[in-house]
């Protein structure tokens, strides 16, 4: 009984100071972690959105927000000091999970491009979401125009096999693209 006691005591100890040293690491590297989600996920999906300025929208970036718990991480576009762009991520719900997406839209209300920054979808068939022959449909598509499958009239064709994959990437293109119209305004006052 006795050996059982100090047994249960060694365990509780060595996973008490485990705990507390993984805690602490994490508290250490997160802002190192979140400064290379910057540099070598979002910096690249943001150039590939935006282009023709002549500011950094990575230093310039801003968390905007717009009410209702709202916020979206901004990156704006300018020349000779004007806003006339800018690049916003947005997520929906896919097959695997979450799928990100950096949206480049001009301030006249066209989409510049789209970027999946981050999916789990499944390699083969969802995955085809981040291939080219998918994103560019989405590059000139107005802000006010239908921005859906072409199965619900739209301009943007599934990927056949991928159909929820497909439809989250539209919904956060959508969702991105009814934030920027609702709050232009207030974006504007922001940068």
């Amino acid at each position: 009984m006795r050996d059982i006691i100090k047994m249960f005591i060694v365990l509780t100890v060595i996973c008490c100071v485990s705990g507390v040293s993984l805690s602490i690491l994490k508290d250490k590297t997160k802002d190192k972690i979140a400064d290379q989600e910057i540099k070598f996920v979002k910096e690249p999906a943001v150039l590939s959105v935006l282009a023709g300025f002549d500011n950094d929208p990575m230093i310039e970036r801003k968390e905007v927000e717009f009410g209702n718990d709202v916020s979206k991480l901004m990156f704006p576009a300018k020349k000779d000091g004007e806003l006339f762009a800018l690049a916003m991520e947005v997520s929906d719900v896919g097959y695997g999970g979450d799928v990100n997406i950096m949206l480049g839209i001009d301030m006249e209300g066209q989409i510049r491009g789209i970027s999946i920054t981050k999916h789990k979808e499944t390699p083969g068939l969802g995955a085809r979401i981040s291939e080219a022959n998918f994103t560019k449909q989405f590059k000139s598509l107005s802000v006010s125009g239908d921005i859906a499958l072409t199965s619900k009239g739209g301009k943007i064709e599934a990927i056949s096999g991928a159909t929820i994959s497909s439809k989250a990437v539209v919904k956060a293109v959508s969702d991105g693209v009814a934030i920027f119209k609702d709050n232009i305004e207030n974006i504007k006052n922001v940068f």
